[in-house]
């Protein structure tokens, strides 16, 4: 309190002298000499309003160096960090937090965010803010909306043609919707995990084929490999309509030339 006439300083109990305290980092200073100088290690004015970040609501007085609430007539003259003119007490109006979004009308775009009592640009408003790799808009905090992760179709209705990846949580184009979106080495859309659509093996010749057509006519099931094939074969008996003739030197089945 010996200080009182030197804002800032403290009492040296060795020399008696009041004096700018030394500091390790700006926590070390007080809002009268906030910047803590690393190479001095002495705390010295501020110069811009990031200097008062350790005193939230406060902007710096370039005058005399140091964090102070800001006087204002109406929030217009406050700034996002502190966006509510309080002019409870004539002539000694400040810059207060933000408590509701209609406090936030000075900066488009944003909204209040309670837990520090800035008007902040929010990350989403709604789905269709988000990208598709976090495409749901958690609201769960009212005042702080995040871009989250997919856990249904549903969530992807702002990126047509695509489905939830419950892997990734992203909108993704699936590999495939039915059996014609794949191909005869892996012939079956396997939709039993409708977030995650593979093109899997067939089972049995029926798999080789799509209704109303054939997506791979005169293929059977390889049971080994799993892909629709044309089948190997010694003389003609052992083919099909489709590919009717046997090629001796292939042993493969091969389409028809001529009526014989």
């Amino acid at each position: 309190t010996d200080c009182a006439w030197y804002p800032g300083t403290v009492c040296n109990a060795t020399s008696g002298a009041c004096e700018v305290p030394s500091c390790v980092n700006h926590g070390d200073c007080s809002p009268e000499f906030p910047v803590c100088n690393t190479t001095s290690a002495i705390c010295e004015s501020c110069s811009n309003d990031t200097d008062c970040a350790w005193y939230p609501g406060t902007a710096c007085n370039t005058t005399s160096g140091a964090c102070e609430i800001p006087i204002c007539e109406d929030n217009g003259d406050c700034s996002p960090e502190s966006p509510v003119c309080n002019t409870t007490v004539p002539g000694a109006a400040v810059c207060e937090g933000c408590s509701h979004d209609d406090d936030c009308s000075h900066y488009p775009g944003t909204s209040c965010n309670n837990n520090t009592g800035a008007c902040e640009v929010f990350a989403c408003g709604h789905n269709g803010h988000c990208t598709p790799e976090r495409p749901v808009c958690n609201d769960t905090d009212y005042y702080n909306p995040v871009c989250d992760v997919c856990t249904n179709n549903t969530d992807c209705w702002a990126y047509p043609g695509t489905i939830c990846n419950n892997i990734t949580g992203g909108c993704e184009a699936p590999t495939c919707v039915h059996d014609g979106h794949c191909s005869p080495s892996t012939p079956v859309c396997n939709t039993t995990d409708p977030m995650q659509p593979f093109c899997d093996v067939c089972s049995n010749n029926t798999d080789c084929w799509y209704f109303p057509g054939a997506w791979y006519p005169g293929t059977v099931c390889n049971a080994t490999s799993g892909a629709c094939e044309v089948p190997s074969c010694v003389n003609h008996g052992d083919c099909s309509p489709e590919f009717p003739v046997c090629n001796a030197t292939s042993t493969l089945c091969e389409a028809c030339i001529t009526d014989t």
